[in-house]
């Protein structure tokens, strides 16, 4: 954290003005710019997506934005088919995120009097995570089963050192820090991802480990079961009878929706003799969210800031219904809600995000204020000293914009099912339905199940 009384009026005042003046352009995240991929996308036009992107990067992602053009062009590349292409870009978002967290707990608190808009964006850790599930699902469908079990291992670990990592952070943080406010992690709901071990279940069962098939799909049972907080719907059983068993297994996997995207949050701060007063904008009205203890703060300032903070889009798939010709096969169910994992997992960061926010704020404002006083006892105040007043309070509002960056292309849910049908070639026919049980599309899907049992993933962004 930065020491407040330490830092001298005319320091800070310099750090402000190059925040205001050289990184004004960079202080406001600019979501309109995606709209012609989005629409693409919403299309299923998932090569042309690529193609704009591709002649016109720079219109599109900025040099401290390259995180979200790995991420975006590795998801593109997975829903067009080109799994080698998606693989190279995904891994250098991979080493990107382990890059720009080590690069966060290193500086610490030096970085907290710039917006995050300014930064390198670094991930969220839901976007972590699913880098090695598409990884894994990219590997399947190079034939190489090897390779995809890497990647679902890697994702359990790397959840050991997510939270290593901010356990650091927040260690840095708190050391550094010469207010009272601390900062702590919030407990979380999330352990691990029940689809992870769901598809790791269905790799061992292709190589034939069927012990360590049962296994990993018991332990996707069970972390729905321990996490209902994200796991909120109903779980599919895979329970088959023994006189079904003799017929061929197809697993079926489809992506759906689109994980969250942010909007801002607003926040008012009020300050009485050592206290801040926290409001959380609501509407026209503001309602009290806490109050902060701060040594030797004066009352009567008044101060605003901005979070980010995440908006499920999910999917408008209600049921999802297999068909072989004209005979009902059996239906998918949801199995992984990316958007309740999004969320949840975005709470540890959130909390940090709105801490540092509300240092950052004070201090510019102390600094904005100090600096107003000044001019003040050289002009006189007056109408000179209000317009002052009134730019440096729009400058500094200006600056507190909330970082709204995110990958834009990961599905929002995840839905599974087996299905079993007599050993032969087979056109299954996989149609969607909305909650009026209108059906919104078909899939028509070619499975080979005389040489081994298939895997058929698909993806949607209804």
């Amino acid at each position: 954290m930065v020491n407040v009384i330490q830092l001298s009026t005319k320091g800070l005042f310099f750090i402000y003005l190059i925040q205001l003046f050289i990184g004004c352009a960079s202080l406001k995240t600019n979501t309109e710019k995606y709209r012609e991929i989005d629409k693409l996308v919403e299309s299923e036009r998932y090569s042309a997506a690529i193609h704009e992107i591709e002649m016109k990067k720079d219109d599109y992602y900025d040099d401290k934005d390259i995180l979200l053009y790995y991420l975006d062009m590795g998801v593109l590349h997975h829903y067009a088919g080109n799994y080698k292409e998606s693989n190279k870009y995904l891994e250098r978002a991979n080493q990107s995120i382990e890059a720009l967290f080590t690069q966060s707990i290193s500086k610490g608190a030096s970085s907290v009097l710039l917006n995050e808009n300014v930064l390198d964006y670094s991930g969220e850790d839901y976007e972590n995570l699913y880098i090695n599930i598409f990884r894994a699902m990219n590997y399947y469908k190079l034939n190489d089963i090897d390779a995809a079990l890497v990647e679902i291992r890697a994702m359990h670990e790397k959840l050991d050192v997510i939270n290593d990592n901010y356990a650091d952070l927040i260690d840095s943080m708190n050391k550094s820090d010469t207010t009272s406010i601390d900062y702590s992690l919030p407990e979380l709901e999330f352990k691990d991802s029940a689809f992870g071990r769901y598809f790791s279940s269905i790799l061992f069962e292709r190589l034939g480990f069927e012990d360590d098939a049962r296994i990993d799909l018991e332990k996707a049972i069970d972390l729905c079961k321990e996490q209902k907080v994200i796991y909120n719907f109903p779980i599919p059983s895979f329970e088959f009878t023994s006189a079904k068993m003799n017929s061929t297994c197809i697993d079926l996997i489809v992506c759906l929706g689109r994980a969250p995207l942010k909007e801002p949050k607003e926040y008012y701060i009020s300050t009485t003799n050592n206290y801040l007063i926290i409001k959380e904008v609501k509407g026209n009205s503001s309602v009290k969210v806490e109050e902060i203890f701060w040594p030797k703060i004066k009352p009567n300032l008044n101060f605003k800031f901005a979070v980010p903070i995440l908006i499920s889009q999910g999917s408008s798939v209600h049921k999802i219904k297999i068909f072989d010709k004209n005979e009902f096969l059996g239906e998918l169910k949801k199995f992984e809600s990316i958007n309740n994992i999004a969320e949840e997992t975005f709470e540890r960061k959130k909390k940090i995000i709105y801490l540092k926010a509300i240092v950052r704020t004070i201090v510019k404002g102390l600094l904005v204020e100090a600096a107003n006083r000044e001019l003040d006892k050289q002009t006189g105040g007056g109408l000179l000293g209000s317009l002052t007043r009134s730019i440096s309070s729009k400058l500094m509002n200006y600056t507190e914009n909330a970082d709204l960056r995110t990958s834009r292309y990961y599905p929002g849910e995840i839905w599974v099912g087996k299905v079993l049908i007599p050993p032969k070639k087979q056109t299954l026919e996989i149609k969607y339905y909305n909650t009026s049980n209108i059906q919104m599309g078909t899939d028509s899907v070619n499975v080979n199940t005389i040489d081994r049992n298939d895997l058929v993933i698909l993806n949607h962004t209804w």
